[in-house]
């Protein structure tokens, strides 16, 4: 008993330290990149501060007022930000945080006295609300505890590589000054607030697009997409997802409808799709829940080729929980 649950244990570590090699390669690096572009879009406002006293008349006790705004209007919008980004996911907030930036410190370009400076400062800092703290949250969701103080590290990198890459760049870009007509504070301005909003952009882009579905929930959608004659561009539209996921396979008894528009999706994602099947029916129980063999034998066909199996033991928590609520289980994803 004690070797099986080793055995277990082992195989549980090494899957999660293969998922935690992915997020170091892939999403660790974005995340750096999007903290580099928050404090260029911070520090940048230094290299301006002569430029705004002679021609926009903002004095040093207007400009450190200025300063200070920011953080007024991150701190109120701080909390509310970190709400929005658990309800509507990460890659849509942090993208529109790094957006919403970009445009607001673009704008700086616009500043000719000190009430369109203070507007603007009181603005970026809302735009900017939440993004520290919410990748600090972010992190948490996809990094292991024994490798967070090491993400967090890589993350608190962005300070010093800002001021590394940052300060050459505004250099350069103060040197502008009168091509084009704009002055050289502009097209600071401009170029490192769109570079901002190119990567908000990106981000939304970047990574898989995943969809969660119990099977009770999937064969529903498939039912109304069978009754208004749509079910074929219901799944279309699954497919547009890089990675389905199902659960709960086998919860219920399908009928024999139910199973065939079941098998009708599997076979679409075939060899298109990433799917991920979850059930706490062995593969030879499947005739359990599946109202004729051959459906059976050809749902497995599909989902067995090319797969990857993790059998897992032990009483589940998710069915305990089932059986106290008179068996039914509430989705909390």
């Amino acid at each position: 008993m004690s070797t099986t649950v080793s055995r277990e244990a082992a195989n549980r570590f090494e899957l999660s330290e293969l998922a935690t090699k992915h997020v170091f390669r892939r999403l660790i690096p974005f995340l750096l990149l999007m903290y580099v572009i928050a404090f260029l879009d911070r520090s940048n406002l230094a290299f301006a501060q002569d430029q705004f006293k002679i021609n926009n008349g903002i004095s040093a006790s207007a400009y450190a007022l200025g300063a200070g705004l920011f953080f007024a209007g991150y701190a109120i919008f701080e909390i509310p930000s970190n709400i929005m980004l658990h309800k509507v996911g990460a890659r849509w907030w942090l993208a529109r945080i790094m957006v919403s930036w970009g445009i607001v410190s673009a704008c700086f370009m616009f500043v000719n006295g000190t009430t369109s400076f203070y507007v603007l400062r009181i603005l970026l800092g809302i735009a900017e609300a939440g993004f520290f703290p919410g990748v600090i949250l972010f992190l948490t969701y996809w990094v292991p505890g024994r490798h967070l103080n090491r993400a967090r590290g890589i993350f608190y990198m962005g300070i010093a590589l800002a001021g590394i890459i940052g300060n050459p760049l505004s250099g350069s870009l103060l040197e502008l000054d009168g091509f084009a007509g704009l002055r050289g504070t502009q097209w600071m301005f401009l170029a490192e607030g769109l570079l901002a909003v190119a990567v908000g952009v990106a981000a939304v882009h970047a990574g898989h697009k995943v969809q969660y579905f119990t099977a009770a929930d999937l064969t529903e959608a498939l039912y109304r997409g069978m009754a208004d004659n749509s079910v074929g561009r219901v799944i279309e539209n699954l497919l547009r997802n890089d990675l389905i996921l199902l659960d709960e396979v086998g919860f219920a008894p399908l009928d024999d409808t139910g199973a065939q528009l079941l098998f009708r999706f599997v076979s679409a994602a075939y060899e298109r799709r990433a799917l991920g099947v979850a059930s706490h029916w062995p593969f030879d129980q499947w005739g359990r829940f599946l109202p004729e063999h051959t459906t059976a034998v050809s749902l497995l066909d599909r989902l067995l080729h090319h797969a990857s199996i993790v059998v897992t033991d032990g009483e589940s928590y998710r069915m305990r929980e089932a059986r106290s609520r008179g068996g039914t289980i509430r989705n909390k994803n």
